[in-house]
């Protein structure tokens, strides 16, 4: 019986020393995150997550404790073998997920959990982000971690092979000590049960996401993804409704008129990666837009616009449907609920426009199609309309390619029209055809991917302006999420989300910059607006042209940003807790503004079918 009680407290350190070797290892291959962080600040990741790191090997050791219980009435050396075996699978499934967190982490900026498996559908699209060295790489640092704590497991449990006889009173006292795991499974005797910010402890929040135990923010966040329970509520009805109701769109008509038609031919342009850190005009990097930056003297540029959502799914269901990003999910996923929401293509539709939609690469990804579908375009080009001979060898078609498409085809297209082009060559790898901006660095790559799009825009507008549509046209540039770099912005600052949008074309009817606070989901009720179309069935999106309240909300994972000319704040949800406070003014009523919003993102989301 003492054997048993040995392997089983034996079995326990096992994992625990394993989730420390993977909390190091995931700090070493993020290790550019602890440039503000000392000593100290590593051993605290340690300490506040030595509780989560004891709640997963609880979770781990229940099954085991079970087997171990009735092992007193079945064969032993098969008992000694199910958990062998259940031990291996785990130690393989949490080796690749450790080592796919810490290269996620670099591009994502947060932890590892269900968010990612949206893209698991389309593998493909997943790997083209990977370069193949760096694929290779992470091979052999999985076949080496899963390797060795193989190993070391048989090694260290090599004796217990062979287990004796145990009296019939040992099966209750290994149940009671399974039982007993309860307490470092709910992470001690409080009432509130383990959850993410037991292991906050820093306003770094790198520090904070290093503490968090992968095995156990993966299986919770499994446990969460039911789409129809408000993990966001901090108001009563009431409450929420005196908060909320100022900031959802009135309808309210435009103060100025910056189109010369109600009936503009409408070209949405939607670039990848586009961060204003790279935008000249935007106060950014002046070398990597020069085509930008040149026709945003020709058009209106709105500088203080921002993403709704961290994600290129989130940033086309903002910019086409109006409908803000969700922190732990995205609707996108949810073709019942997508097929819901309003959508500038049937807007347009209904009003004699012809629409269609251009994407060099798989629409497959991150469940495209099937919203895209539901917006009913006329057409949908996509990887399968280009020759193979015109693909990069990860996403697609150049964007050049799909420019040069793009335009013939508007060239023989009946008016009026709705089209979408959606840009690629910006996403990792950045592998295109010019090599402009030198540099082998993540950072140089990107503004080298971004300097070429920058050129296939320059070249297609120029080509434009030649032919009859462009005088009753409007092309809105915009980009459908920011990026970490270049600057290794942390995930959830405002100047990761903050993006350029131009409005240009031969329908502007004047030109400035227009510094009100928005976002992308306020895109559909201003250009609604200037068409003197209703923008009703958009509820979340606002008139920028007008004088409803100015501020932006963004989501990033578990968290928000809500930024106005007066005061705006930086929320964690796991942390329960701001995380900046933008312009140095503490205000309470931004903060109460942005968990209201949130609640009722939620609230519209839940109610959705």
């Amino acid at each position: 019986m003492l054997r048993r009680l040995q392997f089983f407290g034996f079995y326990g350190l096992f994992w625990l020393s394993f989730f420390i070797i993977c909390k190091i290892y995931f700090i070493i291959f993020t290790a550019k995150n602890l440039v503000s962080a000392n000593i100290i600040d590593v051993f605290n990741i340690f300490i506040h997550g030595l509780i989560m790191d004891l709640s997963a090997t609880a979770y781990l050791m229940v099954v085991p404790g079970v087997l171990l219980a009735i092992s007193i009435a079945a064969n032993v050396k098969v008992i000694v073998s199910i958990i062998r075996i259940y031990t291996i699978v785990f130690l393989v499934i949490i080796s690749l997920l450790v080592v796919a967190d810490a290269e996620l982490y670099n591009f994502w900026g947060f932890r590892l959990d269900v968010t990612p498996l949206i893209y698991l559908k389309t593998p493909k699209e997943v790997l083209a982000s990977i370069s193949v060295w760096m694929l290779i790489t992470q091979v052999i640092i999985a076949i080496v971690l899963i390797t060795g704590s193989i190993l070391s497991y048989k090694k260290l449990f090599f004796r217990y092979n062979q287990l004796s006889k145990a009296y019939f009173l040992y099966s209750p006292l290994m149940l009671f000590c399974v039982a007993l795991l309860v307490i470092p499974i709910r992470g001690g005797f409080g009432i509130a049960p383990m959850n993410v910010g037991k292991v906050y402890f820093s306003n770094n929040n790198y520090l904070n996401h290093a503490a968090i135990n992968l095995f156990w923010n993966v299986g919770f966040s499994l446990s969460e993804i039911n789409p129809n329970e408000n993990s966001y509520h901090y108001f009563n009805e009431p409450q929420q409704t005196n908060l909320v109701t100022p900031l959802l769109s009135g309808n309210t008509a435009s103060d100025s008129i910056v189109l010369k038609t109600t009936k503009p031919n409408v070209i949405i342009l939607v670039l990848e990666s586009f961060s204003a850190k790279v935008i000249g005009s935007m106060g950014g990097m002046q070398n990597v837009t020069p085509n930008i930056n040149k026709l945003s003297n020709e058009g209106i540029l709105f500088t203080n616009f921002y993403a709704s959502g961290d994600r290129s799914d989130k940033g086309l269901v903002a910019i086409l449907s109006g409908y803000p990003a969700q922190p732990s999910t995205s609707i996108i996923k949810f073709a019942g609920k997508s097929q819901s929401l309003p959508k500038l293509s049937i807007s347009l539709k209904n009003n004699g426009y012809n629409s269609a939609f251009y994407y060099g690469g798989d629409i497959d990804f991150a469940n495209m199609r099937s919203y895209l579908l539901n917006s009913v375009f006329d057409k949908i080009v996509s990887k399968d309309d280009f020759p193979s001979s015109t693909y990069n060898s990860k996403w697609g078609a150049h964007d050049h390619v799909v420019f040069e498409r793009f335009y013939n085809d508007i060239c023989s297209q009946k008016q009026p029209f709705f089209d979408v082009l959606f840009t690629l060559s910006s996403h990792e790898p950045f592998e295109v055809p010019n090599h402009a901006i030198p540099g082998d660095d993540s950072s140089s790559k990107l503004m080298n991917a971004i300097n070429y799009t920058d050129s296939c825009v320059g070249n297609f507008v120029a080509k434009a302006k030649l032919q009859p549509w462009w005088q009753n046209t409007v092309i809105v540039l915009v980009a459908d999420h920011g990026h970490p770099d270049p600057g290794n912005s942390p995930n959830h600052v405002p100047e990761k989300f903050k993006i350029p949008m131009l409005w240009i074309g031969g329908a502007i009817n004047s030109t400035g910059k227009v510094g009100k606070y928005a976002s992308q989901i306020d895109i559909a009720s201003t250009l609604l607006h200037q068409m003197n179309l209703s923008s009703n069935a958009f509820s979340f999106s606002k008139n920028i042209f007008s004088n409803e309240p100015e501020f932006a909300f963004y989501a990033f994972n578990n968290g928000f940003g809500y930024l106005s000319p007066s005061a705006g704040v930086v929320f964690d949800c796991d942390f329960n807790k701001v995380l900046l406070n933008v312009g140095n003014i503490t205000s309470t009523d931004a903060l109460e503004k942005g968990k209201a919003y949130l609640q009722n993102i939620y609230k519209d989301l839940n109610g959705r079918k």
